[in-house]
């Protein structure tokens, strides 16, 4: 079975987000978790400016190799299925970072909370894509 464009896109997405936000999340300093860091936010669009050039990058060779397909109802589908997924997970995570906000009164483990939540719920519904899309559905 071949790999479609719209599949590879998917690939894409889930990589470049794994990486950029991974190492991002391993190089944090928890150590001095009741600040923020005075170079936080330039190192953030930093990560968004690689994580752009990464995602266009991956595009283009993988474009380079299928041409991209019109999209149809089934793909419509399968975006709806996977955006309440992801919607339905980012909704209790929400919850359950406030409940940690309220205990732990730190708006350092909150936003970073909010940020893994976010990516993660980012990278599930590419892969719920991804399994429609091998599922046939």
């Amino acid at each position: 079975m071949s790999v479609t464009f719209k599949e590879k896109s998917l690939w894409i997405q889930i990589v470049t987000l794994s990486l950029v936000f991974g190492s991002y999340f391993l190089a944090l300093d928890y150590t001095g978790v009741d600040r923020f860091p005075p170079n936080l936010v330039s190192h953030f669009i930093g990560l968004l400016v690689v994580l752009t050039v990464l995602t266009i990058l991956g595009h283009i060779f993988a474009a380079a190799f299928n041409e991209p397909e019109n999209e149809d109802e089934r793909d419509l589908i399968i975006e709806l299925k996977a955006t309440r997924i992801k919607a339905f997970l980012l909704a209790s995570s929400i919850v359950i970072t406030m409940l940690t906000s309220l205990t732990l009164q730190n708006e350092f483990v909150t936003f970073h909370l909010l940020l893994l939540f976010l990516v993660v719920s980012e990278v599930v519904e590419k892969a719920v894509q991804l399994f429609y899309y091998r599922q046939g559905s």
